[in-house]
């Protein structure tokens, strides 16, 4: 076993160390429902940002319905003047013609006009249980954030403490292999290396279970290390 490998495995073992404690973390209930309830949090604020450029729009649309009903009565009500104060009668029939073609006109923004109206409805209806879940979920989140923070520093000595063991392990190892641990590690793919299996004639990850192939397997012999294909966990031989 090479150098590099000795040191990579042994800051792992001290690196699984602080996984263990990342997990409980993880695991709290506390943390848990504290999460759950942030999400909901940010969900609900989304949702009534949502709601208010909704009831612009609306607002926006009932005004100009308005400026158009306004003028489409005001013509109606010209159109009406005109049909008692003619004297012609294809000019009365022209007038009366475009008179219910404009009463179409207004009876068509009223029915607009209604059906905002009922959205405006729905739209309080789903802003106001918005803001009931985002009070409560608040209130969740605040109380659970002041129990986890009370658990955390119980842990906080003890993961400080591995993290300085864990920086001054890192400066003697080679620092692509480093990159490459760190990379897997965010990916939460723990423990990072893992030895390979031999089952027969074939090796295989122990990790995904899928077959090595023979030229990963001669590198891994000859470098000490490599990289499974399929999960992309760092192999060795054991």
């Amino acid at each position: 076993m090479n150098t590099t490998l000795e040191s990579m495995l042994a800051y792992q073992k001290v690196d699984l160390e602080l996984r263990a404690i990342e997990v409980e973390l993880e695991q709290n209930e506390a943390f848990r429902t504290g999460a759950k309830a942030r999400q909901n949090v940010l969900v609900s604020k989304e949702k009534l940002n949502q709601c208010d450029k909704k009831a612009e729009d609306i607002l926006n649309t009932l005004a100009r319905i308005q400026n158009e009903y306004d003028a489409v009565t005001k013509k109606i009500a010209e159109l009406k003047k005109d049909v008692e104060e003619s004297d012609a009668d294809d000019d009365v029939e022209y007038i009366i013609g475009v008179l219910k073609r404009t009463q179409e006109s207004a009876g068509n923004l009223e029915r607009e006009a209604e059906d905002l109206q009922r959205q405006i409805a729905e739209l309080t209806h789903v802003y106001n249980d918005a803001r009931e879940v985002l009070k409560k979920s608040k209130a969740v989140f605040e109380a659970k954030k002041e129990e986890y923070d009370r658990f955390f520093s119980t842990k906080k000595s003890a993961m400080d403490a591995l993290k300085r063991r864990l920086d001054e392990m890192a400066k003697g190892i080679d620092g692509a292999a480093m990159a490459k641990y760190a990379a897997l590690r965010r990916e939460k793919k723990v423990p990072v290396l893992v030895p390979i299996m031999k089952e027969g004639s074939a090796y295989r990850c122990p990790r995904c279970r899928m077959e090595v192939d023979a030229a990963t397997v001669d590198n891994i012999r000859r470098s000490g290390a490599g990289e499974c294909n399929t999960c992309h966990h760092i192999l060795y031989m054991d």
